[in-house]
């Protein structure tokens, strides 16, 4: 996690390098290095996975006693998990990173356990609980891209492989950033909502209590503030998991310009898309910092 944090760091700084400079240097293939380095380190978003590992322990300190057995098998199941999620992120920002590198015709910097990740994704089971599991296809998809960028690795691509690799990596990611979407959606957003009611329920009940026994100012104040502060603190979470989604909406997009475009990467029409997607990603980060902060 250490290095991906740091490789996050790199392409965060190189990608806002690139917008301060502009499309400059060879064949104008800036927009494309730009919206592909905002894009590789806006999809790191590690935190995303570990709140939803990391809930059925949380929710378990304000549940029932005999919902305890249950929410532990919860745990294990999503810890479990968290290899192939980690790593159908961890090949989403080693592709864009990669792409945006061939941009700038720059070996391509691929991390030296990309084919283990390949692994974790071909031999894993699927991930989440319900209707936003992370499909065989989409682990299979996040697998391809990383025996694409192997080749990318071994053969020393450089700038003239850019069509190349956009051609072969564009329908495995397109399947990536949806799997990843659907299970941010509904299984990380539903885990969410379970913590919510878990709560509220604990200290609506606390506040209940205390006025049936007599006390109607005393700890039902204190009940009250506690709840809104740990609601408050929900929203947050929530509003910056509805963000996440959005970047991996927008870089399936952007993408799809790149594709339909392949021909014409140099193209003005492209080059404005390009730079409002690297824009919008860029505000996306932000506002996610901002939020989970």
């Amino acid at each position: 996690m250490t290095t991906m944090k740091r490789r996050t760091a790199r392409l965060l700084s190189v990608s806002m390098a690139v917008a301060l400079l502009g499309p400059t240097g060879c064949a104008n293939l800036g927009a494309v290095r730009r919206f592909a380095k905002t894009s590789a380190a806006t999809a790191d978003y590690r935190q995303a996975v570990d709140d939803y590992v990391a809930a059925p322990a949380r929710i378990k300190r304000f549940a029932p006693p005999d919902a305890a057995a249950g929410l532990d098998a919860q745990a294990r199941a999503r810890s479990g998990q968290r290899a192939r999620l980690e790593a159908a992120q961890a090949m989403l920002v080693n592709y864009l990173g990669a792409l945006g590198d061939l941009s700038a015709d720059e070996l391509a910097d691929v991390d030296a356990d990309v084919e283990s990740l390949g692994d974790a994704l071909e031999k894993g089971g699927l991930v989440g609980e319900g209707p936003g599991q992370l499909r065989a296809d989409a682990a299979s998809a996040a697998a391809s891209i990383g025996k694409v960028l192997v080749r990318a690795s071994l053969e020393g691509w450089r700038r003239r492989e850019v069509v190349r690799i956009i051609r072969e990596a564009d329908p495995h990611l397109q399947a990536v950033v949806a799997g990843l979407a659907a299970i941010v959606e509904k299984d990380f957003a539903l885990s969410l909502e379970q913590e919510r009611q878990a709560v509220e329920s604990v200290f609506r009940g606390w506040e209940a209590a205390a006025r049936a026994g007599g006390d109607p100012d005393g700890a039902p104040r204190v009940a009250r503030a506690l709840l809104e502060e740990r609601l408050v603190a929900l929203q947050l979470r929530r509003a910056a998991l509805t963000e996440y989604g959005k970047v991996l909406v927008l870089i399936g997009k952007g993408h799809a310009d790149l594709r339909a475009k392949v021909d014409h990467l140099e193209g003005p029409d492209l080059r404005a898309r390009l730079t409002s997607h690297a824009r919008d990603l860029m505000t996306l980060y932000r506002s996610i910092r901002t939020l989970a902060s």
